[in-house]
């Protein structure tokens, strides 16, 4: 993809209906998780319910998310077509909750959890429409990774769910002791510790980490945490996924010797970052909407800098 293929090149200024659609579809999404009880068996809203342990109903939530802000980014400044297939395949995705939910034999979805899905399905329905006006820049590479660039996030999504600082990072209560078999953040360096690939490894967690986990726990869940904006958002894509690469390489180092766990999927983590330091957020993120803002003739050198850096 050229960086041409980035610059403002369309014949209308009127926002298609289907990327108008999409942004309601997002916001409805947004609004079921944020007010109404996403199944039936708990008067739980969705954020509530997506700190239960549950991948689906917390990828369907990052789908909200991330349709919004990728309708934005294409009414304001990319106008184009192959937005259709993203936001397609964004509600395929978003539906996965509802028939994993099904096919378990879970309890029915409440107003929350259909609205989320009505929302889901009008993504699928915007992909007819037509979009006068609309540039043919992108391939459907850059739709695929898009999508896997969302998925991703809703990983380190996940893995922010169980560390949160105010759940004392899913450790057990009290100080935070590194130590296998209690729990959270605590249990998984523990398990390092007790099970190390590299004694040097142990050494840095025993000498340097477990002494200072009171306040490097917030500096562990900082990081994941703009991994996740960062490829939810598609803003500072690169930064992110060099993050999560260099996150995923730690986690490699210190969790592919624990019992039972399966090498390969410390090793694909740290690759799946790695594609997004290449590829960047370009489609459908902010950085495209950043790279047509920072680009311009006129713009600083600092500003072409950055440019380069998001593009």
């Amino acid at each position: 993809m050229t960086t041409a293929a980035l610059q403002p090149q369309t014949t209308t200024s009127q926002p298609a209906l289907g990327d108008l659609i999409a942004l309601v579809s997002g916001v409805l999404i947004l609004i079921a998780y944020l007010i109404l009880p996403l199944r039936s068996d708990g008067g739980a809203t969705g954020f509530a319910f997506i700190d239960s342990g549950t991948t689906f109903p917390a990828l369907t939530l990052i789908v909200g998310v991330s349709a919004i802000v990728a309708a934005i980014v294409n009414i304001t400044s990319l106008r184009e077509q192959a937005a259709r297939w993203y936001f397609a395949g964004l509600g395929v995705v978003g539906l996965v909750f509802l028939f994993d939910n099904a096919l378990r034999g879970k309890p029915g979805l409440a107003l929350g959890g259909w609205l989320a899905m009505l929302g889901c399905v009008l993504m699928l329905i915007q992909v007819i429409l037509p979009r006068p006006g609309y540039v043919a820049h992108a391939r459907p590479s850059d739709v695929v990774f898009a999508l896997i660039r969302v998925l991703v996030a809703t990983l380190w999504f996940t893995q922010l769910l169980w560390k949160l600082p105010w759940n004392n990072f899913g450790c057990a209560a009290g100080a935070l002791t590194p130590a296998a078999g209690t729990s959270g953040l605590c249990d998984w360096i523990g398990k390092e510790i007790a099970q190390p690939r590299y004694g040097l490894y142990k050494d840095f967690l025993t000498n340097v980490i477990s002494p200072n986990l009171s306040w490097m726990a917030f500096l562990i869940v900082g990081g994941e945490a703009f991994i996740c904006v960062s490829l939810m958002f598609g803003v500072l894509t690169r930064l992110g996924g060099l993050a999560g690469f260099l996150m995923g390489i730690n986690l490699f180092i210190g969790l592919t010797a624990v019992a039972n766990e399966w090498d390969w999927t410390y090793l694909m983590l740290p690759l799946l970052n790695l594609a997004f330091l290449v590829i960047g957020g370009r489609y459908f993120g902010i950085d495209g909407l950043l790279y047509q803002r920072l680009s311009t003739p006129n713009s600083s050198g600092l500003a072409k800098l950055i440019a380069r850096f998001v593009s």
